[in-house]
């Protein structure tokens, strides 16, 4: 089986490469930025890049063109903004090329709500958001049966040592969470 991680909006980072490495299987690493390592100041300033050179339709497409080319199963682990591409990919026609399928913190899914993913997926929602209201949010995801949501009592990014959210407790929880769901 096939393994991608989509970054978040910082892109590729050598604390995304760790959390690969930790991961059973053979991870590859699809950014908005093809691979070059950015440096941000905050957060602010990496999501208006990231608006600037891809965006949730860009990435996601990406992602389709890379299960294009595979070999399914794939599986497939999204963080923020490629949470949201994943969501949007596995409501698609390639959908079935993903085995398995965990988003974090994808907060724009919300958006896309009308889009119903064609097989399983387990979403990790922070414990709060500024701009919605995560209790809502995993209430109008509970309309599909395919989706598992696993309220999270961090924040958004709490994965991602480049955010000001981060975590070390939810990083290590969530990693061995992985490597248990995960599992080859």
């Amino acid at each position: 089986m096939q393994h991608i991680i989509l970054s978040d909006i910082f892109g590729y980072t050598a604390a995304l490469q760790a959390l690969a490495d930790q991961l059973p299987g053979d991870w590859r690493i699809l950014d908005p930025y093809d691979g070059a390592e950015m440096s941000f100041q905050d957060e602010s300033r990496a999501y208006a890049h990231f608006q600037n050179v891809s965006g949730i339709n860009v990435y996601a497409a990406r992602l389709t063109d890379c299960l294009v080319k595979a070999e399914a199963p794939v599986k497939v682990i999204g963080f923020s903004v490629g949470g949201a591409a994943l969501w949007q990919v596995l409501g698609s026609s390639v959908a079935d090329k993903v085995g398995q399928a965990v988003g974090f913190y994808g907060n724009q899914i919300r958006h896309a709500l009308d889009s119903e993913p064609r097989g399983p997926v387990s979403l990790v929602i922070p414990e709060s958001e500024v701009h919605f209201s995560v209790v809502d949010f995993a209430e109008a995801l509970s309309v599909y049966p395919q989706v598992s949501v696993h309220r999270a009592a961090y924040l958004h990014g709490f994965m991602n040592p480049e955010s000001v959210n981060y975590s070390a407790v939810g990083y290590a929880q969530y990693t061995a969470w992985l490597q248990q769901v995960l599992g080859d």
